[in-house]
C-alpha cells in the first residue's frame, strides 16, 4: 500500500519524497477505481450470460420440437411401400429407414414440450435467485467500494492541489533567503519576507491537514477492497455452483424417455459392429423414478 504519507517540517519546500509517495498512492486508487469498474462490468455480463443459458437450451428445444412435430404428423395416408412390398413377398429385412416410428417421435415431441417447459422454469427460478443474490451480496457491496474510492480520489487530488500551493510557496521563501543571503541582508526586518513566510506556513498546515484525511481514507479503502475480495469470493463461485446445480438437476429430470432413446434397433447392430467403440447404456436402463444419468459416453472395448 505504501508507507504513511509523513508530515512537512521544514522550511525548504523539499518534498520530493511525500510528493512522489502522494502521487504513488493516487496512482494506486486509480488502478484500484478501473479494476472495480471493470468487475462490475464483467459481473453483469456473467449474470446476462448465466440468464440467457435457459433462453438458448430453450431454443435447441424447440428447434428439436418443430422437428419431432414434423415427424409426428408427416406421416401419409395408407402405409408405406415396404409394407406393400412385405405383403407382396418381398425378401427385404423388417426394419427400415423409410419408415417414421411415429411411436417414437411422439414421446421425443412430448420430450422436448418438458424439456422447454423446464427451461422457462430455470430462467424464472434458478437464474433470477442467481441474478438477485449477486446484485445483493456482491453488485451493491462493489457499488458503495466505488462510491469510497470515489471519494479518496477527490481527496487525494484536492492533497495534490495543497501540497502544489505550498511547494510553491515554500520556493518564494527559499529564492528570498538565497537572494538575500548571497547580499549579506538581512530579512527579519522585510515585510515581504515576513509575508512569504506567514503565507508558508499556512500552506503548510493547509497541506498537513489535508494529507492526514487523504491517509486515513486510503487506508479505510484499500482495507475495504480486501475485505471485499474476501467475502464476495465464494459468495460469487457459491452462486455459480448453485444455479448450474440446478440447471444440470433440470436437464437431468428431464431426460428423453429411456424406451425412446434405445428403441432403435439398427443403431444398436451399427454400434455392436463399430471396431472397439460402444455406448455404455446401462445407466439409462436403470433409471430411479425419473432421473437418468450419462447415457451416450464412449468406452473402449479392449
Amino acid at each position: 500500500m505504501g508507507n504513511k504519507v509523513s508530515i512537512i517540517s521544514n522550511s525548504k519546500g523539499d518534498d520530493t519524497a511525500t510528493g512522489a509517495e502522494l502521487q504513488y498512492r493516487h496512482g494506486v486508487l486509480k488502478r484500484l477505481n478501473a479494476s472495480c469498474k471493470e468487475l462490475k462490468k464483467s459481473v453483469a455480463n456473467a449474470v446476462m450470460h448465466m440468464e440467457s443459458t435457459p433462453q438458448h437450451l430453450r431454443g435447441v428445444g424447440t428447434g428439436y420440437l418443430n422437428l419431432c412435430a414434423c415427424l409426428k404428423h408427416g406421416g401419409g395416408s395408407g402405409g408405406s411401400t415396404h409394407s406393400r412390398r412385405q405383403a407382396e413377398g418381398s425378401e427385404r429385412v423388417a426394419f427400415s429407414r423409410s419408415i417414421v416410428d411415429c411411436q417414437l417421435a411422439n414421446e421425443s415431441y412430448i420430450g422436448f414440450q418438458s424439456f422447454c417447459d423446464a427451461m422457462d422454469d430455470l430462467k424464472a427460478g434458478a437464474c433470477a435467485k442467481f441474478r438477485a443474490e449477486i446484485h445483493e451480496k456482491l453488485t451493491k457491496e462493489l457499488g458503495k467500494m466505488l462510491a469510497d474510492t470515489k471519494r479518496a480520489l477527490a481527496l487525494g487530488k484536492k492533497a495534490k492541489g495543497s501540497m502544489s500551493r505550498f511547494s510553491n510557496a515554500a520556493k518564494l521563501v527559499s529564492r528570498q533567503e538565497s537572494a538575500a543571503a548571497s547580499q549579506g541582508k538581512n530579512l527579519s526586518a522585510k515585510r515581504s519576507y515576513t509575508k512569504a513566510v506567514s503565507d508558508r506556513n499556512a500552506k503548510e498546515k493547509e497541506f498537513t491537514a489535508a494529507l492526514e484525511v487523504f491517509d486515513q481514507h486510503y487506508e479505510e479503502v484499500m482495507a475495504a477492497a480486501q475485505e471485499f475480495c474476501g467475502s464476495t469470493t465464494d459468495v460469487f463461485l457459491d452462486s455459480v455452483v448453485a444455479c448450474y446445480r440446478e440447471i444440470i438437476t433440470m436437464l437431468d429430470v428431464v431426460d428423453t424417455p429411456q424406451w425412446s432413446r434405445f428403441r432403435s434397433e439398427e443403431r444398436d447392430m451399427v454400434l455392436h459392429q463399430m471396431p472397439g467403440v460402444g455406448f455404455s447404456e446401462s445407466a439409462a436402463r436403470n433409471q430411479n423414478d425419473n432421473k437418468s444419468s450419462v447415457t451416450t459416453e464412449p468406452k473402449r472395448l479392449d
